[in-house]
């Protein structure tokens, strides 16, 4: 019979139990550590406010960003010992500001002033399989007019989703924009002195921005090594492809809210409802440091094509990155990707 001292226990490895533990042996590095003590806090409130223009979207608040952390965990498994404290700052703060542009503010608001908002709404008349294109139909001829009673609530979520459609695509260069000037663009007040180098949040900025970017344009972007804190280098490349990763996988069945979902009632559209079926669909997902294997069996044909879609950007994705890995990885000790299995 095992008694509880017999049982060997598996190390755990955390980011941030890493984190906590390297920024110690510096102190320049602690520096890094007071910094992302803030930000953890203060844009995790600020993520709170997608859901007032993305209610019919999945999470993207902190819980996103949390699992992502976890799946770049799954992902390197012990490997994690090997990170800088800076490229490890990098990843924790990436996980939650690649997100950050989706926080809209009255400052971008005035997008809709613009001649590209404008050409975009066209782009929506003339697209008569798109779920707003009555909407923006109306809109374009000043017929977008608040109605009476429950009504006024459908027009407000039609208007919210006319948003969001030119907000999402905005989104990874608006992220950029508010790491470098966060009290600026959204009143966000992460401390930023001379004690951490401005070079460092032009940095993570990019790397954010990259998330939205072809694989192409990250290579060209970004470099592979970037001087860090105190002696230590960072890695700029290999920190916004685990970005890349980490968000691709966050696909198992608990991405959307119900509670929003609630919110949005009947004006769910048919895209976020079909995007709700593909997640629900995940069978099986093993995640770790040798493989990665998804499963979904899928109610509706848009569901399976939504999930093939998806599934198909993530094998993409893993190509460019392994094909690419020895631009990428900054040291052998980290070694390769876990074996993506064909979803």
């Amino acid at each position: 019979m095992l008694n509880a001292s017999s049982v060997v226990h598996k190390e755990f490895y955390s980011l941030e139990k890493h984190f906590e533990a390297v920024c110690n042996l510096h102190p320049h590095l602690k520096l890094l550590e007071s910094q992302w003590r803030f930000d953890q806090e203060l844009i995790s409130k600020a993520l709170q406010n997608i859901g007032s223009i993305f209610p019919h979207y999945s999470r993207h608040d902190a819980s996103h960003s949390r699992q992502i952390i976890v799946n770049i965990e799954r992902i390197l498994g012990d490997k994690i010992q090997y990170l800088t404290a800076t490229d490890t700052w990098l990843i924790l703060e990436a996980a939650y500001n690649h997100d950050i542009g989706m926080v809209i503010t009255q400052k971008q608001i005035e997008d809709m002033n613009t001649e590209d908002f404008h050409n975009f709404v066209v782009e929506l008349k003339n697209d008569t399989d798109h779920y707003l294109h009555r909407f923006a139909k109306n809109w374009l001829e000043d017929k977008a007019i608040l109605p009476k009673q429950a009504h006024a609530h459908d027009f407000f979520q039609h208007y919210l989703q006319l948003l969001a459609e030119w907000y999402r695509q905005k989104h990874p260069h608006n992220s950029a924009r508010i790491i470098r000037s966060p009290v600026e663009e959204i009143g966000l007040n992460s401390p930023r002195n001379e004690l951490l180098p401005k070079r460092l949040f032009s940095i993570l900025a990019d790397i954010c921005e990259s998330h939205g970017h072809s694989f192409k344009e990250l290579m060209d972007k970004l470099p592979q090594a970037e001087a860090g804190m105190a002696s230590e280098d960072c890695h700029p490349r290999y920190v916004a492809c685990l970005l890349r990763m980490g968000d691709l996988l966050d696909v198992d069945d608990n991405r959307f809210c119900p509670v929003m979902m609630a919110m949005c009632g009947h004006n769910m559209p048919k895209l976020s409802k079909t995007h709700y079926d593909k997640h629900q669909a995940i069978k099986h997902l093993r995640m770790d440091a040798e493989r990665i294997e998804i499963k979904c069996v899928c109610p509706t044909p848009d569901s399976y094509e939504e999930a093939y879609g998806w599934f198909d950007w993530l094998q993409k994705e893993y190509h460019e990155q392994t094909q690419h890995w020895y631009k990428i990885v900054p040291s052998s000790e980290l070694g390769r990707l876990p074996t993506l299995m064909t979803p």
